[in-house]
């Protein structure tokens, strides 16, 4: 009799176990079905471009792809954070300015993600690293015209919703990227092969700038103060001097020195002098432009290896694969040009072979 109890109580005891197998794979398969539901929702979701604040998260734990370079993901959550900050800034323009379409302004997010990865790949191709001092020395020239850093962090804020570390990452580090690269393939470090590229005209100067872009200003003041400067100038006087006391912008913090740039770089009116200056020279006239009147000196010019189109190259050689059907490729017009001109060049050189055999 005991045994039959016990035996009874054990069939009990294995009926109860298999009842709760049973229930724990019935949740197990509910929360694997709710998992997959997810992840289908957030893929529907983005192929939508949705901007919410669920689908983002889960599409950033996803690691989901707007588009790929090259083979590197670029995430539909960066993408989407960098529209998102664009049309922001837009959306603070001056009455009266005419905001680009949405999809221009996607455009514009995607060419600059493009060509960062690319330029990315170029870096490390070529061992090229971004110090901290790098960073250091770029936020100081950035941030001369500011009175402190406090200052920056509040207008990254307002203009952006960004903190500092945000715009490090977004923008520093990046500017710094591009420029390591540029000079590096300009002083001829990149290896390119059997390619042979032009070279392009640059200048490197210094200016002060006399400001007449802002309110309550007197035009023939800021005018006349411009021209008792320039005489000191052309005079002999120190020019980094005179650009630290009397600049308006960041570079007076550094001798009023531009750096180096090419043609199409700066404004006409200002490109213009620049230019024909000679070496270790003060233009004669003050030179007007948007921004107020400047006094330049050219402290020297050279010839480089074109890095556009060295990327430009670059942009036809990488794979680029848009992965939402309803962004619009950026590159869409720069490729049917990049045709013309490659069937145009084509049918020149039909022209001149027919040209010798007809001779």
């Amino acid at each position: 009799m005991e045994e039959q109890k016990e035996e009874a109580l054990s069939k009990t005891n294995k009926n109860e176990q298999v009842k709760w197998k049973f229930f724990l794979m019935g949740i197990a398969v509910i929360v694997v079905l709710i998992g997959i539901f997810g992840v289908v929702y957030t893929v529907i979701a983005v192929r939508n471009l949705s901007t919410s604040p669920t689908v983002l998260k889960v599409a950033e734990v996803l690691n989901l792809p707007v588009l790929r370079v090259n083979g590197s993901a670029i995430p539909y959550v960066t993408y989407m954070d960098d529209l998102s900050t664009l049309n922001e800034f837009y959306s603070k323009a001056p009455e009266g300015a005419v905001p680009p379409s949405g999809e221009a302004v996607s455009d514009q997010v995607l060419s600059r993600l493009i060509v960062n990865s690319l330029i990315k790949d170029i870096a490390r191709e070529n061992q090229l690293t971004v110090t901290e001092e790098d960073i250091q020395k770029l936020k100081d020239e950035i941030f001369a015209q500011y009175a402190s850093e406090a200052e920056v962090e509040v207008e990254l804020q307002e203009q952006y919703g960004w903190d500092m570390a945000t715009y490090i990452e977004k923008i520093i580090k990046p500017l710094v990227t591009e420029q390591k690269v540029s000079e590096a393939f300009e002083a001829g470090e990149i290896n390119v092969g059997d390619e042979v590229y032009q070279l392009t005209d640059e200048v490197r100067a210094s200016h002060i700038l006399f400001r007449t872009d802002e309110e309550g200003v007197d035009l023939d003041d800021v005018k006349k103060n411009a021209e008792e400067v320039l005489a000191r100038a052309k005079s002999g006087e120190d020019f980094a001097s005179l650009a630290t006391e009397f600049g308006s912008d960041a570079t007076k913090e550094v001798g009023g020195d531009l750096g180096w740039f090419g043609q199409g770089m700066m404004v006409p009116e200002f490109e213009g002098p620049a230019f024909s200056t000679p070496v270790g020279q003060v233009n004669d006239q003050l030179v007007e432009t948007q921004f107020g009147y400047h006094i330049i000196k050219v402290t020297d010019k050279r010839s480089v290896r074109n890095f556009g189109e060295y990327l430009d190259n670059r942009i036809n050689d990488a794979k680029i694969e848009i992965l939402i059907d309803k962004v619009h490729d950026p590159l869409e017009e720069y490729r049917r040009l990049q045709a013309l001109n490659n069937t145009t060049q084509e049918n020149s050189a039909q022209d001149v072979i027919v040209e010798e055999v007809v001779e």
